[in-house]
């Protein structure tokens, strides 16, 4: 069968496997086509992460012809840290941070920035993965049309 693997806001390509292969040795495959070492890989069909030790015949929604998304994890820093996101996140909080302490008290402030985090991370989850597409093109033609 054949199953279309696309990245993110980015390439995709076509790879012809068997029911009785297992996720990892779609992720070699798709490794060899296009170029993303098979550690950094998830692959997620219908918003949920595939395991590598399943057969594809496992999960009875993938398909001759289906299309996977491939999510391409960040290498961590040999700090130990991840690049971006930590970084971000903790800019967030601070600057969250910074704010409500003019209204309310530091456990009061730390109370509300958890709760607040827990909520926008549950809401992220839910996103699909369409939409999160459709949020990044939204971002980048922002970005391009304010340069």
């Amino acid at each position: 069968m054949k199953i279309v693997v696309k990245i993110l806001q980015g390439r995709e390509c076509v790879v012809d496997i068997l029911p009785s292969n297992t996720v990892l040795e779609l992720k070699h495959k798709v490794s060899e086509s296009l170029g993303i070492a098979v550690p950094h890989q998830k692959l997620i069909h219908t918003g949920k992460a595939l395991a590598d030790d399943q057969l594809l015949s496992f999960y009875p929604t993938i398909k001759d012809g289906c299309k996977l998304n491939l999510f391409v994890k960040k290498q961590i820093q040999s700090e130990g840290k991840s690049a971006q996101g930590d970084t971000g996140i903790q800019l967030f909080r601070s600057e969250m941070s910074r704010v409500l302490r003019h209204y309310y008290t530091e456990s009061e402030t730390q109370s509300i920035i958890n709760e607040f985090m827990k909520d926008l991370k549950k809401k992220v989850d839910g996103l699909s993965y369409d939409d999160l597409e459709r949020l990044a093109t939204a971002l980048l033609q922002d970005q391009e049309s304010t340069t």
